[in-house]
């Protein structure tokens, strides 16, 4: 079989987004890691609460950048542990906060601003980059690093579903099969 490849996806509004993220923790099983990397209001925190609902977080979370804390947990379906890197000097000061255990958990593991902490990332993630792309477009590039496994493919398939068929026959397009 053949390695999934890099998708491109656009997302017109943040409602898309967000479902993005709702799809990704649908699909997520324990221990998975998304490396989210963009700019400023690019939409990272918009799919993290995404993320939120696809894992079952309350509604009575009120899922925000974890800016001053750097790490937030909600308990869901499994618990989520939301990171944002965007105040660590890089991966050393990421690793001191205890990044092996978080990464080792049996939870679902984001991280804004991964681009920052890049050396302490674990070798299986899936990286998602989100970028402008006018004024209610975003794009967002999922790429798969290391063999994370084929539920990132489920999670694409399920946003194509929701999302309709433009994207689902772009993101059909765009995926080779992966390994487990």
């Amino acid at each position: 079989m053949s390695r999934m490849k890099e998708t491109v996806l656009e997302l017109r509004g943040s409602r898309a987004t967000t479902e993005l993220g709702r799809a990704f923790g649908m699909a997520a099983p324990a221990g998975a890691v998304i490396s989210l990397i963009g700019p400023l209001g690019a939409g990272k925190t918009t799919f993290v609460q995404g993320l939120a609902q696809g894992l079952g977080v309350s509604q009575k979370c009120k899922v925000t950048s974890p800016t001053f804390t750097l790490i937030k947990e909600y308990e869901g379906r499994l618990r989520l542990y939301h990171v944002d890197a965007y105040r660590l000097s890089g991966a050393a000061e990421m690793a001191e906060l205890g990044a092996e255990e978080l990464f080792s958990s049996e939870g679902l593991v984001v991280i804004e601003w991964a681009d920052r902490v890049v050396g302490v990332l674990p070798s299986r993630r899936v990286d998602i980059r989100l970028s402008h792309g006018g004024p209610s477009l975003r794009l967002a590039r999922v790429t798969p690093v290391g063999r994370p496994g084929r539920w990132i493919r489920k999670a694409l398939d399920e946003h194509g579903r929701v999302a309709g068929t433009a994207n689902r026959s772009a993101t059909a397009s765009a995926m080779g099969d992966e390994e487990a």
